[in-house]
């Protein structure tokens, strides 16, 4: 009796998918909906002869199980599935690190380079900053009103000769006060002699006035000439 073959056994040694395997029944006239297992009506199948034209129609290698070796069991198959992707997966993983390894060069470029540039930037900008702070306290000395110098030596020897000459002017305050004291004294004389003087003045005018009353007296133009020298 020949071997049946399910549809999923099929897909797998013909390495197709089960839209081109039905495709392909198509072509060789195999009715798939026809194709069910007996003893399991949800299976469908195909021969071994129908397996074997199919694969030399198109011209496909095909390795079909021996028939005496044991079917493996279902942990087996497991097994041999989870071996088969982690194989998969280390080759991924392997040429992942290759592909790693020939990006880290450049990257680590592209990233000196960028940090380069940032730092610069940040320095400038520090750079920057400091120079505006040292040029606030400049810009306040320069606003500000000047201030008062200390007194040089010269202003010093200035100040002690002025000390000396006050010093010099209180000490002749006493004789300046006595001389006040005697000033009255005096200006009473000259007053006295202001007043006689005075008085001898209208003294001699009366007599002038006199004496040109009686003008036709001799001496009187003498006379006259004479006060007027007095006066």
């Amino acid at each position: 009796m020949s071997r049946r073959f399910t549809f999923t056994q099929c897909i797998t040694l013909l390495h197709t998918n089960s839209k081109t395997f039905l495709k392909w029944l198509a072509e060789d006239g195999i009715d798939a909906s026809k194709q069910i297992d007996p003893a399991d009506p949800r299976r469908k199948y195909v021969t071994e002869e129908q397996l074997i034209s199919i694969a030399k129609k198109r011209e496909i290698d095909l390795h079909l199980p021996d028939p005496d070796r044991k079917p493996e069991s279902t942990s087996a198959r497991i097994l041999a599935g989870v071996d088969e992707r982690f194989a998969k997966l280390e080759q991924q993983m392997v040429e992942r690190f290759d592909q790693l390894a020939a990006e880290i060069p450049t990257m680590i470029t592209d990233l000196r380079h960028h940090l380069e540039q940032q730092l610069t930037h940040h320095f400038d900008q520090l750079d920057a900053h400091l120079a505006q702070m040292l040029a606030e306290p400049q810009r306040a000395h320069a606003s500000a009103p000047p201030q008062e110098r200390p007194p040089t030596q010269a202003c010093g020897q200035k100040a002690r000769e002025t000390q000396d000459e006050s010093q010099k002017a209180s000490s002749s305050l006493p004789c300046a006060t006595r001389h006040l004291q005697a000033a009255p004294q005096d200006l009473r004389e000259s007053g006295r002699i202001r007043h006689g003087k005075a008085k001898a003045r209208c003294e001699a005018r009366k007599m002038a006035v006199r004496w040109k009353n009686n003008h036709d007296r001799p001496g009187c133009a003498g006379a006259t000439a004479v006060l007027r020298v007095v006066l």
